[in-house]
């Protein structure tokens, strides 16, 4: 059941991102979006999406305030993209067990909190194009937080990096260029179930089969 934007004068500002690409276009209204995402798609030779899809991904992260299924009822949970360092900090409360790890795996290799490149690139290529991210603008001190949860990893990168960097999930909000790099077991204690249920929303989202059963106990309890 897709859902539809409600007839309203004023806009929250609506945005639209190519699952293959990761581009993202804004506009006020409608109109002017489905024609910037039809424009997009014809010059790169992407397939022809209709104006329902388009309308859907978008109301996928705005409330019931703008947003209805196309058979009637308001949306009972949406995907809020609105961060600030805060929501940030409590989407990585794993970064102490992250640092713990790092350092024990100095002399036991098995207790790295991270994943190998491969997986990491595979994880940041999915993120990278997700419609569910939201950048870190607009707050105070981003910077600065930015780099610090970045230090976690030390001088792991992915090539996706540049659509990752300063960007948060916008349904758990840990830090995008960071969560790609980090053990399942690790990112499973920070997920409830709430959270799955938007995962599986997305639908190509590969936290979406995190449980909460580690495999290991921190280093650092």
């Amino acid at each position: 059941m897709s859902l539809r934007l409600i007839k309203r004068a004023d806009s929250p500002g609506l945005n639209y991102v190519h699952p293959e690409t990761g581009q993202k276009h804004f506009a006020w209204d409608m109109t002017t979006l489905f024609k910037l995402v039809t424009d997009y798609r014809t010059v790169n030779n992407l397939p022809v999406v209709d104006r329902e899809t388009v309308e859907d991904q978008v109301c996928q992260t705005l409330g019931g305030d703008w947003c209805q299924h196309s058979s009637g009822g308001k949306p009972q949970d949406f995907i809020d993209l609105r961060l600030t360092p805060e929501d940030v900090l409590r989407g990585t409360m794993a970064l102490g067990e992250i640092a713990a790890r790092r350092a024990a795996s100095a002399l036991i290799p098995s207790w790295s909190p991270f994943v190998d490149q491969e997986t990491a690139e595979a994880r940041a290529a999915t993120c990278a194009t997700c419609y569910a991210k939201a950048p870190l603008t607009g707050c105070r001190s981003c910077d600065g937080f930015v780099a610090t949860v970045q230090g976690v990893i030390g001088d792991r990168h992915t090539k996706s990096d540049h659509l990752l960097v300063a960007q948060a999930c916008g349904i758990c909000k840990c830090a995008a260029s960071v969560q790609v790099h980090i053990k399942d077991e690790i990112l499973a204690r920070g997920i409830d179930d709430a959270m799955r249920a938007k995962f599986a929303q997305v639908g190509h989202c590969w936290k979406n089969s995190l449980t909460n059963n580690p495999e290991q106990s921190s280093p650092a309890q």
